[in-house]
């Protein structure tokens, strides 16, 4: 499983993140250095993430993101294994409190994940921060 979600590499760099690996994920984006955002174009997402089993994607914006939407920033969105299968799953940050609850609760993050990982695990979990993104 590979996602664009950030990877811890120290304890001091995790606070209220719980790595990919821990998880049994791939973080595509694991050979940058940054502990922070790091913009990318999206011709350069596609290429590291268009086998990617499952694609989750933090976003602020009023509206949830779409399929659609998603199309329309960049076609190419469309070839991805994980928009193809609607594996897809995004934070709003506009409407979720990912960044002020889970640094205090990453067990809760850690729910999260598997939930999208291993849904088998968690039957009775539902989602907090992150949706499954819609048609």
């Amino acid at each position: 499983i590979r996602t664009d979600f950030g990877q811890c590499r120290s304890s001091r760099k995790c606070r209220g993140r719980v790595p990919i690996r821990f998880r049994k994920g791939w973080n595509i984006f694991n050979d940058i250095a940054s502990t922070g955002s790091v913009p990318m174009n999206p011709e350069s997402v596609f290429d590291r993430a268009q086998d990617a089993d499952i694609w989750i994607i933090k976003y602020n914006q009023p509206n949830d993101l779409t399929y659609k939407q998603l199309a329309q920033d960049y076609p190419n969105y469309t070839r991805m294994k994980s928009f193809k299968e609607e594996n897809v799953y995004g934070c709003n940050g506009a409407h979720s409190r990912l960044f002020d609850e889970t640094a205090f609760h990453p067990d809760w993050l850690l729910k999260e994940y598997i939930k999208i990982f291993h849904p088998v695990y968690l039957p009775d979990y539902n989602l907090r921060y992150f949706q499954r993104i819609e048609n």
